[in-house]
C-alpha cells in the first residue's frame, strides 16, 4: 500500500479540482440537454410547417443518430460536432450511471486507484458543449423556424454562477499545481541529497523505528530528531520514515517548543 503524508483527506489542489468538475459536469448536462432538445424540436416543428411526412415520428428507432443523420446531410453540423455532440452525450450518460469515477483519481487510496474505471474524465467539456450548443443555434437560425425553451432563461443565473465560480476555481487549481510541481522538485532534490549524504548513516524507515503497535520508539524519534538537525522538511521526513506528516509536526512542535 502506498504511503500518503496526508492520510485520506484531499488536499487543497485536489478538492479544487473536485468543485470544478463538479460544477463543470452540471453545465455539461444542462447544455447536452439544450442540444438533443433544441435540435428535435426545430427539425420536428419545421417539418409540421411544410405539412410533409415527418422524418422522425414516435415510432422512428434511435431518434437521435436519425436527428444527427439530418442536421449533418442539411449542413446544420459538421461530421466533427456530430461526433463531439456523441461524445458528450455519453460522458453525460456515464456521469450519471457511475458519478464516482468521475473523481475517483483524485482519491489517495489504492483502491481507488486500482478499481476498472468505465470511463475518464472529459476535461473542458462545458466550454465544448457551449461552443457546438452555439453553433447549432446559429446555423439552423435564418433557415429554420426555431422552437426555443425557457429552460435557458430559466437556468441563467445558476449558470452564471457556475462559470463564475468555475473561473475562480481555475486560477487556483493553476496556482496550486505551480505549487505543487516545487514542492515535488524540492521532495526530489532532498532525496538526491539523502541518497548521497545520509543513506548510510540513517535508516528512516528500518522496523526498530517502530513498535508492534506502529507507534514510533526512541530510536525512531532519534531518527526523525537527527533529520531534522540536517534540515530536511516536514514532508520529506514524513515520506522518507512512512509516518503521518501531523505527526511529524506534532514530534517537531514538542522537540522544539
Amino acid at each position: 500500500m502506498r504511503f500518503n503524508p496526508f492520510g485520506d483527506r484531499l488536499r487543497a489542489l485536489e478538492s479544487s479540482i473536485l468543485k470544478y468538475r463538479s460544477y463543470e459536469v452540471l453545465l455539461v448536462v444542462f447544455y447536452v440537454e439544450e442540444i438533443k432538445n433544441f435540435a428535435m424540436r426545430t427539425i420536428q416543428s419545421n417539418d409540421q410547417l411544410k405539412l410533409g411526412e415527418p422524418r422522425i415520428s414516435p415510432k422512428t428507432k434511435k431518434k437521435y443518430q436519425k436527428l444527427w443523420d439530418i442536421l449533418v446531410s442539411e449542413g446544420v453540423l459538421e461530421q466533427s460536432d456530430r461526433i463531439l455532440i456523441e461524445d458528450l452525450i455519453e460522458f453525460r450518460n456515464n456521469s450519471a450511471h457511475s458519478l464516482a469515477d468521475l473523481f475517483s483519481d483524485l482519491n489517495t487510496d489504492d483502491v481507488s486507484k486500482f478499481v476498472s474505471q468505465k470511463f475518464s474524465y472529459n476535461h473542458g467539456a462545458a466550454v465544448k458543449a457551449e461552443k457546438v450548443y452555439e453553433r447549432l443555434v446559429e446555423n439552423m437560425n435564418g433557415n429554420y423556424f426555431l422552437t426555443i425553451s425557457t429552460d435557458s432563461y430559466v437556468f441563467r443565473n445558476a449558470e452564471n454562477l457556475y462559470k463564475k465560480e468555475m473561473k475562480k476555481l481555475a486560477g487556483k487549481i493553476n496556482k496550486l499545481y505551480e505549487e505543487r510541481k516545487l514542492e515535488i522538485e524540492r521532495l526530489n532534490a532532498e532525496q538526491d541529497r539523502f541518497a548521497s549524504e545520509h543513506i548510510q548513516l540513517l535508516k528512516p524507515i528500518h522496523p526498530d523505528n517502530r513498535k508492534g503497535n506502529n507507534q514510533i520508539t526512541p530510536i525512531g524519534k532519534a531518527t526523525m530528531e537527527k533529520l531534522f538537525d540536517l534540515g530536511y522538511s516536514n514532508l520529506f521526513i514524513s515520506y522518507s520514515m512512512k509516518i503521518s506528516l501531523r505527526t511529524v509536526k506534532a514530534y517537531q512542535k514538542k522537540l522544539y517548543a
